[in-house]
């Protein structure tokens, strides 16, 4: 019993993929970051978000450049600030475009919107969000441009929902943000980024987006794009629920019924998801899957109990009300199949979806 809870402990992060609703997230990850902009000094802000000791600022023209915009798209400049990138993004996709600024600061969008009727741009409009929402509009626009913002959402995957609805299908994100190295950035940088690209990557690709490039000009910060992945949140939206463990075998031994059918899977719908075992949660991890793969592809991460850390690679294959897992001993090759033989340390798991009660 002992081997069965261990190995199922980590098969449990398939059920990892749920779609993103309201009720997810309730605990901000970064609690009073924002309160500096309830009242901002326009005039510090400017120098700050403006001033040519700003990365950001000095190669505003490439960062402009990277993100390809053609005449007639719409753009979010989510995080817009004193609209530095705004005014940029609303010349280069034209009168017949659109730039949507939105920031969570009335004193900012203010600005933005005096700057804009003063360099007679005529496509900005401005939308004040706040930290569950960017508040845009469904299917509204082709391109999210956030910079050096990401680390500013209280509530992560809430607010990349409302991202993911507002973008048009393969739609895309380009995230800027500020690299998160120990011992070597900066004090105020390890103090006010929550985590590093990996952690924010994730996120993001666990929120229904794949990683479709990366530019490597700016040294501060790194420039990640990212595209709509509709077929992970239709596998999402699939796994959402309760599942119940009913067969493991690992290494070729299978384990006994009776004991791995005590073994429960609960998803969070923010991308979390727990091991239960007759009513006391085992664990908990994180996922990311790619379903255009062929065998469908994850890659979890125990974050609580026994092989926290541990990066597993597998496969899964989903059916109506059952789905199957495979996958290998940290440190291993993905399977390629859905088996499980003596000496390969592969895991192969099935799961049946449990009746609302």
């Amino acid at each position: 019993m002992k081997l069965a809870m261990r190995l199922v402990f980590c098969c449990g992060a398939i059920i990892v993929c749920a779609t993103l609703v309201s009720t997810a997230q309730e605990k901000s990850v970064r609690p009073g970051i924002n309160k500096p902009f309830e009242n901002p000094d326009l005039k510090d802000f400017l120098n700050k978000f403006e001033g040519e000791s700003r990365e950001i600022a000095a190669n505003a023209k490439e960062i402009v450049a990277a993100c390809k915009l053609k005449p007639g798209m719409a753009v979010a400049d989510v995080g817009a600030g004193t609209g530095l990138f705004t005014r940029r993004f609303a010349a280069e996709v034209g009168e017949k475009g659109k730039v949507y600024a939105v920031d969570i600061a009335p004193t900012f969008l203010r600005h933005i919107e005096k700057t804009c009727e003063e360099n007679k741009l005529k496509n900005v409009k401005t939308i004040q969000c706040d930290q569950f929402s960017t508040k845009l509009p469904k299917n509204s626009v082709d391109l999210v441009f956030i910079c050096d913002t990401y680390h500013h959402f209280e509530f992560p995957q809430r607010t990349l929902q409302s991202i993911h609805d507002a973008l048009r299908p393969s739609g895309q994100i380009i995230l800027i943000d500020f690299h998160r190295i120990e011992r070597k950035s900066s004090e105020w940088v390890l103090g006010h980024v929550r985590a590093g690209q990996e952690v924010f990557v994730k996120e993001i690709a666990t929120a229904g987006f794949k990683v479709v490039g990366e530019e490597k000009f700016l040294k501060d910060n790194y420039f990640v794009r990212f595209e709509k992945d509709d077929a992970i949140k239709k596998d999402r939206k699939q796994i959402e629920g309760t599942w119940r463990v009913v067969a493991l075998e690992a290494n070729g031994n299978k384990a006994m019924e009776a004991d791995v059918k005590k073994l429960t899977v609960v998803n969070g719908a923010d991308g979390t998801w727990s091991l239960v075992s007759e009513g006391s949660q085992i664990s908990k991890g994180t996922s990311t899957i790619d379903p255009t793969k062929k065998p469908k592809t994850i890659d979890f991460t125990p974050t609580e109990g026994e092989g926290k850390g541990k990066l597993h690679l597998g496969i899964y294959e989903l059916g109506e009300k059952t789905r199957k897992l495979c996958f290998a001993a940290s440190g291993k090759d993905r399977p390629a199949e859905f088996a499980s033989m003596p000496g390969s340390e592969h895991i192969l798991v099935t799961f049946e979806r449990e009746k609302s009660k």
